[in-house]
C-alpha cells in the first residue's frame, strides 16, 4: 500500500517537473533535437535564447526548416525562438501513410511541441502553409496563443489559388513551367546523385517570382535542397498530398472567431497576387496588413532591418507605424 501510495506520488511530482524542466533547458541556450508528434511521428526542433513566451516558427511549402529558420536568429534575442522541420520534412521522420499527412495532422502537431515544451502560452509566427497551420492552431487553441505573426501566407480559401497559379505560370513562361515539371519528375524518379542539381535547378527557375532580387538566394544561410535524396524527394510527394487535400478549403469562418492581434506582413513587391493576402487582414477582428518596402514574398529575407523591427514592435506590444487596417 504505501509503495503504491509512493510511486503516485513520485509520479504525480515528475509530472509536474517536466515543464519546470524543459524551461529550465531553454533557458541554458541552443538546442537541437527531436520531439514526438502528434502521432508519434518524430519531429527535429532547433531553439534558440530564453524568455517567455516562446515564439514559435512554422516554415512553409510544406518543406523544411531552411525556409526561413536560418535567417530568423535575431528574433531569438530576449525569447525563446522554437523553429521545427514540419511533419516529413527536413530531418523529420518520413511519413509514408498518406492519411497522416492530412492539413489536420501539421495543426495537432502545434500542440505536441507546446506539451513538450511545457509552454503556457506561444506567439505562433507561420510563412506561406505556416500561416495556414498557425492560424488554425489558434482557432481551435485560442487560450494558448498570445501573438499571430503571419508572414506571405497562403491564400485563407482555394478561390484565390487559381490566380495565384496563372500569376505564377505568366511571370516564368511556359519554358519554364515545363521545365520545372520536368525537374520534378526525374527528382521522383532519377538517381540519387542527381536530386540536389535539380533542387538547384528548381530554385533558381521558380524562385524569380517569388523574389524581388534572386540574387538573395545566395545570401541564405539556410539550404533548401539540404538533406538527401528520399527527404527532398518525400517533400515534394508531401507537397502534393497536402495541395490535392486542399482543393476545397476556406479557413475563413473560424479566422473570424479570433480576437488575437495579428500581423499580417508581405513585401510590397510581391508578384503573388495582394488580394489573397489582405483577405486574411480583413476577415480577422485583430488584424493589421504590413507591407515591407523593397522586399517580395521571401519577406523575412529581403525585408532587412524593416522586417526584423516591424516584428520586433509588434512581439512588444505595439502595431508598426506602417501596419494598416484592410477594409474596416
Amino acid at each position: 500500500m504505501y509503495k503504491h501510495t509512493l510511486a503516485v506520488t513520485l509520479t504525480a511530482v515528475v509530472l509536474c517537473t517536466i515543464p519546470m524542466l524543459r524551461s529550465a533547458m531553454l533557458a541554458q541556450g541552443t538546442e537541437a533535437g527531436y520531439f514526438t508528434g502528434s502521432d508519434g511521428n518524430r519531429l527535429y526542433y532547433r531553439t534558440l535564447g530564453a524568455g517567455q513566451p516562446a515564439l514559435v516558427y512554422l516554415h512553409g511549402g510544406p518543406i523544411n526548416m531552411n525556409d526561413g529558420g536560418y535567417e530568423i536568429d535575431r528574433l531569438g534575442r530576449g525569447r525563446t525562438l522554437i523553429m521545427i522541420d514540419q511533419r516529413s520534412g527536413g530531418r523529420s521522420e518520413l511519413v509514408q501513410d498518406k492519411e497522416r499527412l492530412a492539413f489536420s495532422r501539421y495543426v495537432e502537431d502545434v500542440e505536441a511541441l507546446r506539451v513538450h515544451f511545457g509552454l503556457q502560452k506561444m506567439v505562433l509566427a507561420g510563412q506561406s502553409f505556416g500561416a495556414m497551420v498557425a492560424a488554425s492552431y489558434a482557432a481551435k487553441h485560442p487560450d494558448r496563443v498570445e501573438r499571430l505573426l503571419l508572414w506571405s501566407p497562403a491564400p485563407p480559401t482555394s478561390a484565390f489559388a487559381a490566380a495565384r497559379e496563372i500569376a505564377t505560370n505568366r511571370f516564368l513562361g511556359e519554358a519554364d513551367v515545363r521545365r520545372v515539371a520536368e525537374i520534378w519528375s526525374r527528382i521522383a524518379s532519377g538517381p540519387d546523385s542527381e536530386v540536389v542539381p535539380l533542387c538547384r535547378e528548381w530554385l533558381r527557375i521558380y524562385f524569380r517570382f517569388y523574389l524581388a532580387d534572386p540574387a538573395a538566394l545566395s545570401r541564405m544561410k539556410g539550404d533548401y535542397c539540404a538533406g538527401t535524396a528520399a527527404a527532398i524527394r518525400h517533400q515534394n510527394r508531401a507537397m502534393d498530398i497536402i495541395d490535392a487535400s486542399l482543393k476545397e478549403f476556406d479557413l475563413r469562418p473560424e479566422l473570424r472567431t479570433l480576437r488575437i492581434p495579428t500581423l499580417v506582413i508581405e513585401g510590397a513587391e510581391t508578384r503573388v497576387p495582394l488580394d489573397a493576402t489582405e483577405e486574411w487582414a480583413r476577415v480577422m477582428p485583430d488584424a493589421r496588413l504590413l507591407l515591407v518596402p523593397r522586399a517580395s514574398h521571401q519577406v523575412w529575407l529581403e525585408g532587412g532591418d524593416a522586417f526584423f523591427e516591424a516584428v520586433e514592435q509588434f512581439l512588444a506590444g505595439k502595431w508598426p507605424t506602417a501596419a494598416r487596417l484592410v477594409g474596416r
